[in-house]
Formats: structure tokens, C-alpha cells, sequence
């Protein structure tokens, strides 16, 4: 069996079809569980700190055997974290938005020792560097960067735009010492952004079904010939 967790990303496709924001087409979970068992537990807008209580839940109710595989569509580490929190921080955004990314892959590594399996990490929202999983030997980074996997041109980072001018007018308040750096992550996140765009050919800020079948595909290459 495949248990997924994960935000949006690992629900589908998503878009505007007659004015109304919907599922628009298949997503990782549909098209593995053309082949497998799957059990998807992405949900929209979900924080890391929810996909980890998700997949806990989970694990309490149902009893794992060693060849289920775990996969964890890791998303923006700024909704696990309260906008005031994130300015107020006395070490800076980058490395308190850093932080609270390890906090959770901490959570993970306990609870996948506690359960004796290994979680797979995929980079969505946030991309991964494989250093912040080093002391952790029940996670493995299969993915760094989804948005890399299918463009290598699309300019990965731990950060994105949602709540970014909000945290934005804070600094601007409150912490004027930190609005270069605000103005630098910036130009990060409109970098990722705007390549965003080209690798999922979506403006919705989701990967499109091609994308979540790229992404089927380099786990399972044998079904790629297939549909």
C-alpha cells in the first residue's frame, strides 16, 4: 500500500473551470492507484504540522506491514507559524521559517522511528536540501524540488508568497532592521514564482496533471509506457 500526505499538491490538478476553483484533473494519488493501493491523505491547504497529525492518525488506526511506502508532499514551513511569530523572531526570517521547517522533519523522524518505517520526502511548496535530513534515518529525500524534477530551470527555495506582504507590512511596523532581508526572500520567492509557471504550465500555482504524472513516473518508471 502507498499512504500520502500532503496539502494540495498531493490532492490534483487544480484550476478555474466556469468560474468556479475546482479539481480540473488527476493528481499522484489517482494515477498510482491506477497500479496500487493508495491511501491519499492530502488535503488542501494543509500545514506540515497537520499532514504529520494526518499520517499519525492514521498509523493508530491501521496496522502498517513492511512494504507500505510513505510519502510526504512537504509544503510552505510559514503555515506551520503565526505571522507575528516569524517577525518577532529574534534570529531573522530565513533562519526562523528554517526552523520551524526542522521542527517538523524532527516530528517526522520520531514518528517513523516510533513506527519503524521510512518516510519518503518530496519537495512541493518548500524544496529540500538533503542536509536537513541527516540525522534523521527513518526520512529519505526522494524528491528535493518537484518544480526541479520537471524543469530545472524552476528556482527552488523553502519559500513562497502566501501571507508574504502580510508578514511584510509587520516588518515594515515593527522591525524595520529586517526589511532587507524581507526584500531579499522576495526576490526569491517572485523567482519561484514566476518559474513556477513555465514547469507546471499552470498560473494557478499547482502542478498540472502532466506534472503529477512526471512525478508517478520517476517513482515507477515501468508504468510510464502505460497510462
Amino acid at each position: 500500500m502507498i499512504i500520502i500526505i500532503g496539502d494540495s499538491w498531493g490532492v490534483g490538478e487544480w484550476g478555474t473551470q466556469d468560474n468556479e476553483y475546482c479539481l480540473t484533473g488527476p493528481g499522484i494519488g489517482q494515477y498510482l492507484s491506477l497500479h496500487n493501493r493508495v491511501v491519499n491523505l492530502s488535503v488542501g491547504a494543509c500545514t506540515n504540522t497537520q499532514a504529520l497529525y494526518r499520517l499519525e492518525d492514521f498509523l493508530n488506526r491501521y496496522r502498517h506491514d513492511e512494504d507500505d511506502i510513505f510519502y510526504w508532499i512537504v509544503t510552505d514551513p510559514k503555515r506551520c507559524i503565526r505571522d507575528e511569530d516569524v517577525v518577532d523572531s529574534t534570529v531573522g526570517l530565513k533562519t526562523k521559517l528554517q526552523s520551524t521547517l526542522l521542527m517538523s522533519i524532527n516530528r517526522a523522524q520520531d514518528i517513523a522511528k516510533e513506527r519503524g518505517i521510512i518516510i519518503k520526502l518530496i519537495g512541493g511548496l518548500c524544496d529540500l536540501r538533503p542536509d536537513w535530513i541527516g540525522h534523521c534515518g527513518n526520512l529519505e529525500i526522494v524528491v528535493p524540488s518537484w518544480g526541479q524534477l520537471v524543469d530545472p530551470r524552476y528556482a527552488a527555495s523553502i519559500f513562497w508568497r502566501e501571507r508574504w506582504d502580510i508578514i511584510g507590512e509587520i516588518v515594515h511596523e515593527r522591525r524595520q532592521e529586517l526589511m532587507e532581508e524581507w526584500l531579499d526572500i522576495t526576490k526569491l520567492i517572485n523567482a519561484k514564482q514566476a518559474t513556477m509557471w513555465a514547469a507546471f504550465d499552470n498560473r494557478d500555482w499547482h502542478p498540472n496533471r502532466l506534472a503529477h504524472r512526471r512525478l508517478r513516473d520517476y517513482f515507477y518508471p515501468q508504468y510510464s509506457e502505460k497510462y
